[in-house]
């Protein structure tokens, strides 16, 4: 398994750029890294402020991974972490960079409950990132998109059979000031 935590915004509904706004005392992205698991693998997907980004994770081990089309969305970037996780020959973790209520202990549970088949967690009827994704139906997605990058379909709804796994933090991203509490 890798993991890749995407962090290649725009920032736009935010209005400055998100992955270094400061949240009780560090970062967005900060607090995304410090709770990934450590024994896997961890890439960062980066577009919008690459050079101001890749700076703040020197002494890290998350690895930055350019996603030159960050520009048309996120769906972008998702595809940079699955063809990334395809290469490897990895299952992939994806998450966002902008759930700092999750903590190791989340990703930790929602790594026992994977058993082989898309994983997305659940909060307030939603599913969502973060979320696992087998490399077989990583290279199914893969296969199915091809060429046709317009077409791109979000993986919850190409994975509609995936198991769920509840986790009301997932819910709790910041995207804007009024997200912070």
């Amino acid at each position: 398994m890798i993991i890749a935590i995407l962090a290649a915004g725009l920032s736009e509904r935010f209005g400055s750029f998100k992955p270094l706004a400061t949240f009780k005392g560090k970062s967005l992205i900060e607090h995304g890294i410090d709770a990934l698991p450590s024994k896997y693998p961890q890439y960062i997907i980066v577009g919008h402020k690459r050079e101001l980004l890749e700076s703040c994770l020197k002494g890290k081990s998350i690895k930055p991974l350019f996603n030159p089309e960050y520009e048309k969305g996120i769906l972008y970037s998702v595809l940079t972490a699955l063809k990334k996780a395809r290469d490897e020959n990895e299952d992939l973790l994806i998450t966002l960079g902008d759930l700092p209520f999750i903590t190791l202990e989340n990703y930790q549970a929602l790594i026992q409950e994977f058993i082989g088949r898309p994983l997305f967690s659940s909060f307030e009827g939603q599913i969502g990132p973060p979320a696992i994704i087998p490399l077989a139906s990583i290279k199914s997605y893969l296969d199915n998109v091809g060429d046709n990058l317009e077409g791109l379909i979000p993986l919850k709804t190409y994975f509609k059979d995936c198991d769920h796994y509840p986790m009301a933090a997932a819910g709790k991203d910041i995207d804007n000031a009024s997200d912070w509490s």
